[in-house]
């Protein structure tokens, strides 16, 4: 699991902790015959990734257990996400023009 996804996921839900986040990032056990069965993704994956979110000062821990993301994260996060939404609409407007000029 990327790093990031778990950030912006701590950023939609404040609180999240391991448990949360496995149910969210877990997938369809293949059993054979049988029918699938949902699976958990691994804690230990995901609270490595949080403690490295921790280290760079981007989450701290909930008071309520959990994470929460701190007004750092939120700024990188802000900034991120506007980088990309800009670099998308020049990608849509330079799409819209050649299409208009043929």
């Amino acid at each position: 699991i990327r790093t990031a996804a778990v950030l912006r996921r701590i950023y939609l839900r404040q609180g999240d902790g391991c448990g949360a986040l496995g149910k969210i990032y877990g997938g369809r056990m293949n059993r054979g015959s049988a029918p699938h069965h949902h699976k958990t993704a691994s804690a230990s994956v995901l609270r490595s990734a949080m403690k490295g979110l921790e280290e760079m000062k981007l989450v701290a821990k909930h008071p309520d257990g959990g994470r929460m993301i701190t007004s750092a994260g939120r700024r990188d996060a802000d900034r991120i996400a506007s980088q990309v939404m800009s670099r998308h609409s020049v990608v849509q407007t330079d799409a819209t023009e050649t299409v208009a000029e043929e």
